[in-house]
């Protein structure tokens, strides 16, 4: 009786112990390929905060363009009474620059302000500002501070450490 007992317990044992271990190494090989809620539905309006980790390649190609550390060092490095002419020099230059939201602010209903920071720790942070339709982009509401940004758009102004767009697209 006795070792018809100690069968059952064993057999109630692997009952509880290989669907786990099945389990957990399912999950194992099954979550990386699994997204949460927030970048499925981005993705189904076109936005993607993406990760510092992942290379995607994008559909659209970037455009080899100044980058806002080259277009605010040479302001900043410019004689001083020289700086608003360096500056006028990158005016309409077509740029595609990718940063992390810092902020966004509403400027009425439809309009809203994107203020995007590229941060190199041996150099600093030059922040840029771009002026987008909400309506353009439906899922804008689901960024977070720090969600990765791809833009591409033409610069306005520029200034030491921060850089106005015009005619801002997000990419990615």
């Amino acid at each position: 009786m006795t070792e018809d007992r100690a069968k059952r317990k064993r057999s109630k044992l692997w009952m509880l112990v290989l669907p786990t271990i099945i389990g957990g190494v399912v999950l194992f090989f099954v979550l990386p390929f699994l997204e949460t809620p927030r970048r499925l539905v981005m993705g189904m309006f076109g936005i993607n905060p993406g990760r510092e980790e992942s290379k995607s390649i994008s559909a659209v190609p970037e455009i080899p363009c100044p980058g806002p550390f080259e277009v605010s060092a040479d302001i900043e490095n410019a004689p001083l009474l020289q700086r608003d002419e360096v500056a006028k020099q990158y005016v309409g230059i077509q740029v595609d620059w990718t940063g992390r939201l810092s902020n966004i602010d509403k400027l009425d209903a439809d309009r809203l302000d994107l203020q995007v920071c590229v941060t190199r720790s041996w150099v600093g942070t030059v922040c840029y500002f771009a002026e987008i339709k909400s309506a353009d982009y439906p899922g804008i509401g689901l960024l977070k501070t720090g969600d990765r940004i791809r833009m591409q758009a033409y610069i306005k102004d520029a200034h030491p450490g921060r850089i106005n767009l015009r005619d801002a697209k997000i990419i990615r």
